[in-house]
């Protein structure tokens, strides 16, 4: 086997692996139509995420207020900023636990939110 072959499948393979264990690129992204993103977000908490009402109204409110801080972009500064204006641990946690699942499950963004402790 040529050694470009042999490259070929390790990359098939590694890609394989990537796809199992469902690892995502680390990305930002600007959303310029929040109401719409937020309308698809609700009905992937629903639908995928299996989460109840009230659940799902605190995440929107959430995910609103932090597209409109920040104008629709989404990078780690941009979270950490967010996080930043307001010094409530129990409003930190709250926002954090639904920016995670908007951005690392909904949007697919990768995995940087993690680095958001409590």
């Amino acid at each position: 086997m040529v050694d470009e072959e042999k490259l070929d499948l390790i990359l098939q393979d590694l890609e394989l692996i990537k796809n199992q264990l469902k690892i995502v690129p680390n990305r930002d992204t600007t959303i310029d139509n929040h109401k719409s993103s937020i309308s698809e977000y609700e009905i992937f908490a629903k639908e995928e995420l299996k989460l109840d009402e009230k659940t799902i109204t605190n995440h929107l409110s959430t995910i609103s207020r932090f597209l409109t801080y920040s104008k629709g972009v989404i990078t780690a500064d941009s979270v950490k900023e967010f996080l930043d204006s307001n010094d409530s641990l129990s409003w930190k946690t709250n926002q954090i636990k639904a920016l995670r699942k908007y951005i690392r499950d909904f949007l697919k963004l990768g995995n940087w939110i993690e680095d958001f402790k409590f």
